[in-house]
């Protein structure tokens, strides 16, 4: 008995006299399982606050998209000719979609992610949401005939008078993973509706490197709408990706 008092005792000291970074370097020798349920508890914090500034700073500065003379909208690295309602919100940059979906889910940082995100758009935003929101479904309804079509319309969003923070991001996402799909093509080109219709038709063989493209796109965004806790967003880009990986 005494020799597990004076064990546990060492034990303590040790503990007690481990700094921060060797307590993270000993953490690093267990499971990424202990590791979640090490920062779920509360044990190790994550610190966030770089990521809810560059959230707060993708509401303030974004740059959005205008069509040009030619009735182009300049998404990723394509130009989209489409008769769309005027200026429109951009896709969300894969630099901060990635940040986001490296927090973990259901934790207190993730929580904060989803406070950062409740608060009302302002007046600019909602306007462009607004002709975001037409844009993505007016696109949508091109693909109404194809097979696929069930899966799409799960991004059709209504119109509101006012959107939230949230509501700008789930745009923004559904933006990243039209810009994806538009990688089909070369850099530069002038990319119609119906060059798009053409891919998606089923008479185009796609190339399995371009169908991961498009699944990791979607995997990505599942992630992110996991930790902001979009459920409505989550379950279109699951839908989503099974047609994606049925197309293999």
């Amino acid at each position: 008995m005494l020799k597990r008092l004076c064990l546990l005792s060492m034990t303590l000291l040790m503990l007690s006299a481990c700094t921060l970074d060797s307590f993270d370097m000993l953490f690093n020798l267990t499971s990424d399982l202990k590791k979640n349920l090490a920062v779920e508890s509360g044990i190790i914090s994550v610190d966030i606050s770089d990521l809810i500034d560059s959230l707060d700073e993708s509401f303030s500065s974004l740059t959005p998209l205008s069509p040009d003379e030619n009735g182009s909208y300049k998404i990723g690295k394509h130009h989209f000719k489409f008769e769309g309602p005027g200026c429109i919100l951009p896709p969300a940059s894969s630099a901060l979609l990635n940040r986001i979906a490296a927090v973990p889910p259901d934790s207190k940082a993730s929580r904060k992610v989803r406070n950062a995100l409740e608060g009302k758009a302002d007046e600019h935003l909602s306007s462009l949401a607004s002709n975001s929101v037409d844009f993505i479904n007016a696109v949508l309804d091109n693909f109404s005939s194809f097979d696929s079509y069930e899966a799409l319309k799960s991004f059709h969003m209504e119109k509101k008078d006012s959107y939230t923070k949230s509501d700008i991001l789930r745009l923004r996402i559904i933006m990243h993973v039209f810009s994806s799909s538009l990688d089909y093509f070369e850099d530069g080109k002038v990319v119609s509706i119906g060059d798009v219709k053409n891919v998606f038709s089923g008479e185009v063989q796609l190339e399995s490197a371009y169908i991961d493209h498009i699944a990791s796109s979607l995997g990505l965004c599942k992630s992110v709408s996991h930790v902001t806790g979009d459920s409505t967003l989550y379950s279109a880009l699951d839908r989503v990706l099974q047609m994606a990986l049925g197309v293999l």
